[in-house]
């Protein structure tokens, strides 16, 4: 996904497992930590920027 993703993308998950965080932090992405909506503790957001290749 990483690859796929355009300069700039983000990508947003449900998913708060350690392990996926971990997984997508190796591959080039920022993690960010957010509350979730209703129902949800946290969402996880990836972002993909410039500097990252």
């Amino acid at each position: 996904m990483h690859n796929l993703l355009k300069e700039d993308g983000f990508l947003v998950t449900y998913c708060a497992k350690g392990v996926v965080k971990r997984t997508m932090k190796e591959v080039g992405f920022e993690i960010v930590v957010l509350d979730g909506p209703p129902g949800k503790r946290q969402m996880t957001r990836a972002n993909k920027f410039i500097s990252q290749k």
